[in-house]
């Protein structure tokens, strides 16, 4: 019968730890109908859209996206410096960054780039999640941000572009999680003085 208890102790107490520490895969999406700037108002980056993350999002496992991103359609093309980018930024403060699209010269055409982070970055996005002081600045989003090439005449425009993340988040346990978890605490603490008990 002891046994047993303990069997059903150690069982109860696994499952109800296995489902507390179990997550989640959640993925969001967002989008704007066009992104358009010129050189001449002066902004050299700006946010075009966002996540709110949260401390409770463990991992990354996937960010991908699509948008026609193209310059100006004439005269000189600079896409080293005229572009989108994703990055992970607390406050004001970039903590990791991939292009997303370059301002491509393509005249009237307008090609579809898509995006999809790499294993190396995604890697790297996820050192930059860990590594984040969520005491120090809780404001932290994953961004697409543009930036707009410095230079007079240039252009960034960008149709329906759409970021889309995948992450692994941490699950609340339910209260009947949390009482098997209690009851598989009290199992193992009864198994365990009652074996005390009996080899005194």
């Amino acid at each position: 019968m002891s046994s047993f208890k303990n069997t059903f102790a150690s069982l109860a107490f696994l499952a109800a730890f296995s489902t507390c520490a179990s997550a989640t895969i959640v993925t969001q999406s967002a989008t704007v109908d066009r992104y358009d700037r010129s050189a001449s108002r002066g902004i050299k980056d700006e946010r075009v859209l966002g996540f709110v993350i949260t401390s409770g999002i463990r991992t990354f496992t996937a960010v991908t996206g699509r948008s026609r991103t193209f310059d100006q359609g004439w005269g000189a093309s600079d896409p080293a410096s005229n572009y989108l980018y994703v990055a992970l930024r607390q406050g004001n403060r970039n903590l990791w960054t991939d292009t997303f699209a370059e301002g491509v010269r393509e005249g009237t055409r307008q090609p579809l780039q898509d995006y999809r982070t790499s294993v190396s970055k995604l890697s790297d996005l996820n050192a930059a999640l860990r590594a984040i002081d969520w005491s120090r600045d809780p404001n932290v989003e994953l961004q697409l941000r543009a930036h707009p090439a410095p230079f007079r005449g240039y252009e960034l425009h960008s149709i329906t572009p759409v970021l889309a993340v995948s992450s692994r988040q941490a699950e609340v346990p339910e209260p009947a999680s949390s009482a098997m978890l209690g009851i598989g605490l009290l199992g193992v603490i009864l198994a365990r003085r009652r074996k005390d008990a009996s080899a005194a």
